[in-house]
């Protein structure tokens, strides 16, 4: 399944709008029966028929996700649950409760599955994904400390399934596939000191530099950019990746010709009859998939995954924590109740332990990663690291 970066930011868009509306005036208890429909996934050759929808009972706003089951009933998926949107390409992304997943509904399992979603090359050998992350920034006297928000960048072999920390940026940046697996990138250069436009192949780790300016919009199906050069006026144009030309923006009608039409699409609703209040809850199957396995000491332990960064290799210490029996303490900080600038994480087993702090660790949301040498000072070896690949 193949997803677009402007995918995952309609995703983040979405779940702000299903916010919005729950934080919105309710309506009154004699509108009960009004039921809303966002979006629907329906396709009778997979047996998927699926609503993401809203409605009130007793003046309180509710959203749920009502689907057929295989008897030909309905009901309603269970908590947290509660909608989904459905992409192009008729892939069904579900809002979920972790921040380092994506939650994908599975139509032949009839399952939703939580794993990490890549979007994928033309030829599907490699696949990014970026997440949030915030580091705590001390600057000298007399400026004081702030947060920084870094967005992280990672690349995965699809084939080899080895995935690394590609790139880490406070500013924004954009990434787009094209001509099987060159990604074509978008943002700030520190070297330069401007904004560049550049291709960048991930078999061969070369980068190839394209134009100095800002990108707005890349049309894979005729290879065209629109962008703005360094400049003051900040001036329209359009670039041709296949001949390498550029020209200022014409008119209206190109600027459409440059973004791919939205799929036509009728606005959903639910079958007569159907009033997601009165229907049951039945819980469909949740399936984790993982990215690798650690063999350690003859267990084999599933971890959700493992990355390359800043010359290490870095392994998720939620899995080893239950699989090994560790005692994971989160030690008391005097001061700021704010414990991210300076966590110090003591894991221990018999006599073994170690702490882990922001200098020797690596956390990204709700995970702390640590290395594999640190793995064998706590005693074992040998480690092996699996990766799993289609």
């Amino acid at each position: 399944m193949k997803f677009s970066s402007q995918a995952i930011r309609r995703t983040l868009l979405g779940a702000a709008v299903l916010l919005a509306l729950s934080v919105q005036g309710l309506p009154s208890v004699k509108a009960q029966s009004e039921i809303n429909v966002y979006d629907s996934a329906v396709d009778a050759s997979k047996g998927m028929e699926l609503y993401s929808t809203s409605y009130t009972v007793d003046g309180k706003f509710e959203n749920a996700v009502v689907y057929k089951q295989q008897d030909g009933t309905y009901a309603k998926w269970q908590e947290p649950f509660r909608s989904f949107h459905t992409e192009a390409d008729g892939s069904v992304i579900v809002y979920g409760y972790d921040p380092e997943a994506t939650y994908v509904y599975d139509p032949d399992r009839q399952a939703i599955v939580q794993k990490n979603v890549y979007m994928l090359s033309p030829d599907g050998k490699w696949g990014f994904l970026w997440r949030f992350r915030y580091n705590f920034q001390a600057l000298s006297a007399p400026y004081g400390a702030y947060y920084s928000r870094l967005i992280d960048y990672y690349l995965k072999n699809m084939e080899t399934g080895e995935v690394s920390l590609y790139k880490s940026s406070e500013r924004s940046f954009s990434l787009w596939w094209y001509d099987q697996h060159t990604l074509l990138e978008s943002g700030y250069d520190n070297k330069a000191k401007q904004n560049m436009i550049t291709a960048y192949n991930p078999d061969t780790n070369k980068r190839t530099t394209l134009l100095a300016g800002k990108l707005y919009n890349f049309n894979p199906s005729n290879f065209k950019l629109l962008y703005a050069e360094n400049e003051p006026l900040r001036i329209e144009r359009v670039y041709d990746l296949k001949t390498g030309s550029s020209h200022i923006l014409n008119d209206e009608a190109e600027r459409d010709a440059l973004y791919p039409p939205a799929p036509a699409r009728t606005k959903p609703s639910l079958p007569a009859g159907i009033n997601p209040a009165e229907l049951p809850v039945v819980p469909v199957p949740l399936i984790e998939e993982y990215e690798y396995t650690a063999e350690i000491n003859g267990l084999s332990i599933p971890l959700s995954t493992v990355f390359q960064a800043n010359g290490k290799r870095w392994i998720p210490v939620g899995p080893l924590t239950k699989a090994l029996g560790w005692k994971a303490e989160l030690l008391k900080q005097p001061g700021s109740s704010n414990k991210a600038p300076g966590y110090q994480y003591t894991i221990s087993k018999e006599a073994a332990k170690l702490t882990l702090t922001p200098s020797n660790s690596f956390s990204t949301g709700n995970r702390l990663f640590m290395t594999d040498d640190q793995l064998k000072s706590l005693g074992y070896g040998p480690i092996k690291l699996v990766p799993h690949t289609n």
